[in-house]
């Protein structure tokens, strides 16, 4: 007869208030030296993942794994009593109080147990169940629950249940030469939790859950403070539909054996919340997120501190991180990361989900391939917001928000808090070097303040470069902040290609193209950089969605920047910001694009309207910060045609589409473009037409399919095509 663990509380506890004479008892005795409390972990060392393939992850939940329930018939019932153990079956061991069991089967367990532990030491190649209904086991020198030996233990936490392990600072070792045991829960096999009750670990020597093998927890409410990491399985770690709450003095859960098909972490709509002073999430090879709800934070600044916190800065603090490869298929998260907020260092997949990420780094992060298929995906705060060397957009909703470039599509290095998984580049400066020419990081990546006359930094010049001068020996505003190009004999621009665009075509960044490619399909992508917008160190190619880009306000970077080239087959694409580093897409490009300069620099918010010779708007954006650069292109542009262009009430001028790309205005031989459309106009005059919609500020077309982005400032429009 099968019954819930509930239905036999009463019986169990009623029927053993006494030693039976089945259950054996001796002295305790410890002769292991006492270990202050460790924080190392598990193959810290096995960090080279180059040989793990993109490997399939099978959960294999058994039947026994999801079964809650137990047979009546094979329960061997212990009682806790404060240093007492009662129970009725010579398969346990009591030696003081230590519980040791020997055999397979289900153990029932309920009551309080001080200074004592539980350890699974059989040798049946059969599972040991042990069914936690409502335990409290606290040990100051060991774990309360140590698994030596069995072919897997499964832990359930019984339907309204509150289960409590805790041990101390300082262990007394079974194995000093490992370090072992070193956690709460700490098991050489693989270990299960399941069961509808809950479970809170206080995990004050190290580790809370620790498994050499597989660690697989179905179900069950689980709080943990550890002073280490929360949860390892060395294996893997496979966690359903569990609640998860961590505050964790090093990694939050991880999974660390650099072995193909294992060092995997698979998750199964839990809901987990993690405050780790390091990395969130860590699988040494694969990270699968199938669905679930996922708050994570990262860093020094959480409330979660210990007695031993470590004080340096020298190791990893991203939100979720693998070594070959992080799938995502749904789910909403949350991450807070003092580094990337997701990293991979060979791929990254979003098929689907809500993403939410702060970061000091940068937001998603792949060393290789980043491919969004699909998903809502906001990066509120980072250094860069998307980067790997290829980087494909099929569909999706992103807004992104950095302090450097938007979009990266880059092979290098950046700035990053551990090494060895070194982020992608970007195109920032080199370290300064020191007199052995070693990179000097005391510097940071800060240039030299210019000095006055007494040597001394002359802190009113900042490290802005100096502005050029009018005729008349003042400061041309116009100008921006931009470097002068290098000139030939001939007074004309050198840069050739491998310089900033030449008008009618040429190549577009400084650095050397790296092969790099970023390939957008689809989707809606609103960024807002303080760099470069959307930057690769090699291609650009966008053949659909829409693109809309608020660029750095500085000279010394672009909305939009490429090595190589940039093509436009399809969608809209809209780049606005400084004037100084402006290129346009590349005369590959199938659809035809506009580059316009304007007479000056107009203050964020005001609305760039363009339309056609008989008044049709064809395109109206409203960008976020100044800008004097306007990039744009879109299906309605048509060969022949002839458009003007507002800024706000001011006509800007009026242009021919007469290349590929049109450049329009007093574009420099660093802005790329095709043939240049006169302005004409230029005078202040009164837009003859008013946007009706004033809850968006920013608009493609007029009247028809609306669709607002995360800032509600773009909508898109599908009549009265041009």
């Amino acid at each position: 007869m099968r019954k819930k663990l509930i239905s036999i509380i009463c019986i169990s506890v009623l029927s053993l208030s006494v030693v039976l004479s089945g259950c054996q008892s001796k002295s305790s005795s410890k002769n292991n030296s006492e270990v202050s409390n460790q924080t190392s972990t598990l193959d810290e060392d096995e960090t080279d993942t180059s040989n793990i393939s993109k490997f399939e992850i099978d959960p294999d939940y058994t039947a026994d794994e999801l079964d809650y329930d137990y047979d009546e018939a094979e329960v061997v019932a212990i009682t806790l009593n404060g240093d007492n153990i009662s129970c009725k079956s010579s398969d346990v061991n009591i030696d003081g109080s230590t519980i040791t069991i020997q055999k397979a089967g289900t153990y029932l367990l309920s009551g309080t147990l001080t200074a004592g532990n539980i350890i699974v030491d059989s040798d049946d190649k059969e599972n040991v169940r042990l069914i936690f209904n409502g335990v409290e086991i606290s040990n100051s020198t060991t774990t309360p629950l140590y698994i030596k030996n069995a072919e897997k233990t499964i832990v359930t936490l019984v339907d309204g249940t509150e289960n409590t392990l805790s041990d101390g600072e300082n262990y007394i070792l079974d194995d000093e030469s490992n370090n072992e045991p070193n956690g709460t829960i700490f098991s050489k096999d693989d270990l299960v939790i399941n069961g509808l009750g809950s479970l809170t670990i206080n995990a004050n020597y190290n580790h809370g859950i620790q498994s050499k093998n597989l660690l697989k927890i179905i179900s069950g409410n689980i709080d943990i403070i550890s002073n280490g990491d929360s949860i390892i399985g060395k294996d893997g770690v496979i966690v359903k539909e569990a609640v998860i709450n961590i505050e964790s003095q090093e990694d939050g859960i991880k999974a660390t054996k650099v072995e193909e098909n294992k060092g995997y972490i698979y998750l199964d709509n839990p809901e987990i919340t993690i405050k780790a002073k390091k990395d969130g999430i860590q699988a040494v090879t694969r990270l699968y997120v199938k669905d679930g709800k996922y708050n994570i934070e990262t860093g020094e600044t959480n409330e979660n501190s210990q007695s031993n916190s470590d004080t340096s800065t020298d190791y990893s603090r991203k939100g979720m991180k693998a070594g070959v490869n992080i799938t995502i298929e749904n789910g909403e998260y949350t991450i807070d990361s003092e580094d990337d907020g997701i990293h991979s260092n060979n791929s990254i997949t979003v098929n689907a989900g809500t993403v939410n990420i702060a970061s000091k780094d940068d937001g998603v992060h792949a060393d290789t391939e980043l491919t969004i298929n699909n998903g809502d995906i906001k990066v509120s705060e980072s250094d860069e917001g998307l980067e790997a060397k290829y980087i494909t957009i099929n569909d999706g909703n992103i807004d992104i928000t950095t302090s450097d470039d938007g979009i990266n599509a880059s092979s290098g290095s950046s700035t990053t808090l551990d090494s060895g998984n070194a982020p992608g580049a970007g195109n920032r400066p080199e370290l300064p070097t020191n007199e052995n020419g070693e990179a000097d990081t005391n510097t940071g990546n800060i240039p030299e303040m210019p000095a006055n006359e007494n040597g001394e930094a002359d802190t009113n010049a900042g490290n802005r470069p100096e502005m050029p001068a009018n005729e008349n020996g003042e400061e041309d505003a116009n100008a921006g902040n931009r470097p002068e190009m290098p000139a030939n004999e001939n007074s004309e621009n050198i840069l050739g290609n491998n310089g900033r665009m030449m008008p009618g075509g040429g190549q577009g960044g400084f650095d050397e193209s790296d092969g790099s490619e970023l390939v957008i399909n689809g989707g809606i992508v609103h960024v807002n950089a303080g760099g470069d917008g959307i930057d690769s160190n090699g291609t650009i190619t966008i053949n659909g969605g829409e693109i809309y880009v608020d660029g750095p306000t500085s000279g010394g970077d672009g909305a939009l920047d490429y090595a190589d080239t940039c093509e436009i087959n399809g969608g809209i694409l809209v780049a606005a910001g400084s004037i100084g580093m402006a290129i346009a897409p590349t005369s590959g490009s199938t659809q035809y694009s506009v580059n316009a300069a304007f007479s000056k620099t107009y203050n964020g918010e005001t609305k760039v309207t363009v339309k056609d010779s008989s008044g049709n708007e064809v395109l109206t954006y409203t960008p976020a910060k100044n800008f004097q650069s306007f990039v744009f292109s879109t299906d309605k542009l048509k060969s022949g045609e002839t458009y003007t262009i507002y800024a706000g009430d001011t006509q800007e001028g009026t242009f021919t589409v007469s290349d590929i790309t049109t450049t329009v205005g007093n574009v420099s031989s660093g802005m790329g473009g095709g043939k240049t459309g006169g302005m004409q106009g230029g005078r202040p005059g009164k837009n003859s037409e008013t946007n009706d919609n004033t809850n968006n500020t920013g608009n493609v077309g007029n009247t028809g399919n609306t669709q607002n982005n995360s800032n509600n400032k773009v909508t898109n429009s599908n009549s009265n095509q041009a």
